[in-house]
């Protein structure tokens, strides 16, 4: 495939005389693809490269490879500006600079691997052999602390046959995004990092930046190992806070008589702490937040460092996915029934279902003997292909809610809670884990508990005092009685969920 250039049209550079002026992707997957668009956007030729045939095929005739939000609309409007190879050789050649955005996949230690990294790097470094202008090679994807030194920029140095800071320059720069909304992150991002091998290739990606999130965002510039810690540091304070509040819905729960999103309105409030991230609600999941918190426990470990935090953090979330499902076993009665969950996507607007709180309830409860059918606006596909046929699945919501007594809302899908009406939930058990469904003071709704908490409500009654009160809601406008567990197997099964997580 032959690429041909035009004369770049871009946003001028005024921080340096060096300047990228085109740039190069490795890895078009859900990252490096809208990475593409979004330079493309700022007037960047961007070249984007695959070992799949089927990205590098799709990008090159201006179709988004992967899904993701606003993608397919960016490379339509930017296309005179996006180009794909399969050639290293002309990726190098066509480009000032190389980001690579290649997965990292997670060791059974709870650390990161580089294998991808180290071959994308080595290939890369036999095409700079060839170069003899100044190129810049730019890891995006998340490593453990220490790699750029100890691994990567060698590799680079062997391939090449160049210093790093001499014949090449080195950065490691990780983005901060959630799948759904990669463009809006990544070009209106909080912070930027960069982890620079020598000072001239910091300042030639700290220029180029600029270009393309604004001045607005802190630039820091700082060595790779610091970059790399300070990355999967951020991701587990986040989580840290994220089982905060929900430690907090439990402690709510068995006081009675507390909503803890009042609670958590007060923390947030103070200026130490904010209000991001401070929801009681599901666990946390996703390709990032659940990895990074545990890398960072063997950061700490390979550095002679005990920790409580990462791993308390882990475990609450865990616990999370164990108290819903116990909470799904109360309100059944102690007997497995069909129970439906709303939600196996990690998070709203992706088809992401990697360590999502919806597939782990899913996979726990069908081992514990309970039919289970699932329904996600966007991740069914997803789904299947996780967990097979050990569940069923919805083509609609109406068809989720008929096949089931019991439905767990596992993401704030405020746009689907509108779709449930009384008629719907009728004879249902809701377990609402974000608050989404409408108010129920209205007469359609038999139960008059603010639902600003959280709260369960059974098919024909109020639910006991310490479940109304608790983190989830759970919900239900009128049904058959049900009969409730005795303490033998409640306790027998609840241990084998326990165990299971």
């Amino acid at each position: 495939m032959s690429i041909t250039l035009a004369p770049t049209q871009r946003r001028d550079i005024k921080h340096t005389t060096v300047a990228i002026k085109r740039v190069s992707v490795v890895g078009l997957g859900k990252l490096g693809s809208p990475i593409v668009a979004s330079f493309a956007s700022h007037g960047y030729e961007t070249i984007g490269l695959d070992i799949n045939s089927d990205f590098v095929q799709a990008l090159a005739v201006h179709r988004a490879p992967v899904k993701e939000t606003g993608l397919q609309e960016l490379i339509e409007k930017n296309k005179e500006r996006i180009f794909a190879t399969s050639d290293w050789n002309e990726l190098v050649s066509c480009s000032d600079a190389s980001f690579l955005v290649v997965p990292t996949p997670s060791d059974p230690d709870g650390g990161f691997s580089n294998r991808f990294v180290l071959d994308a790097c080595e290939k890369l470094g036999a095409a700079l052999r060839h170069k003899k202008a100044f190129h810049v090679i730019i890891v995006v994807s998340t490593l453990m602390p220490g790699s750029s030194d100890r691994e990567i920029i060698p590799a680079i140095e062997r391939a090449s046959g160049k210093k790093a800071g001499k014949g090449f320059g080195y950065c490691y720069s990780p983005t901060l995004i959630a799948l759904g909304s990669v463009i809006q992150n990544f070009l209106h991002p909080d912070l930027v990092m960069i982890g620079e091998s020598d000072p001239r290739s910091g300042e030639m990606l700290e220029s180029f930046y600029r270009t393309v999130v604004g001045e607005r965002p802190a630039i820091h510039r700082v060595n790779p190992a610091e970059a790399e810690l300070a990355k999967i540091s951020i991701n587990t304070f986040v989580t840290t806070k994220i089982s905060f509040a929900n430690m907090l819905g439990m402690v709510a729960e068995g006081l009675g008589g507390v909503n803890v999103d009042r609670v958590t309105k007060i923390l947030g409030s103070d200026s130490r702490i904010g209000p991001k991230y401070l929801t009681a609600g599901g666990s946390y999941g996703g390709p990032c937040f659940p990895r990074d918190n545990r890398a960072f426990s063997r950061v700490a470990e390979l550095a002679g460092v005990e920790t409580h935090i990462p791993q308390a953090t882990d475990a609450t979330n865990r616990k999370q996915i164990t108290n819903i499902a116990r909470r799904v076993e109360e309100v059944l009665g102690g007997v497995p029934g069909p129970v439906g969950i709303v939600g196996v996507a990690y998070k709203l607007d992706t088809d992401v279902v990697e360590e999502a709180m919806g597939m782990h309830l899913a996979s726990l409860l069908a081992q514990h003997g309970f039919r289970v059918i699932v329904y996600d606006p966007l991740a069914i596909g997803s789904a299947r292909k996780a967990l097979g046929d050990s569940v069923d699945y919805a083509d609609s919501l109406a068809e989720c809610f008929q096949k089931t007594r019991a439905v767990i809302i596992t993401n704030p899908y405020r746009s689907i809670a509108v779709e449930i009406t009384p008629e719907m939930a009728r004879g249902k058990t809701i377990i609402d884990c974000w608050r989404v469904l409408p108010d129920s003071r209205s007469d359609e709704w038999p139960d008059r508990v603010d639902r600003r908490e959280r709260k369960i409500h059974n098919g024909h009654a109020r639910a006991p005092q310490h479940a109304t009160n608790s983190h989830m809601r759970v919900t239900g406008a009128g049904g058959d009685d049900r009969v409730a567990p005795n303490e033998q197997s409640r306790q027998s099964t609840s241990d084998g969920i326990e165990d299971a997580l």
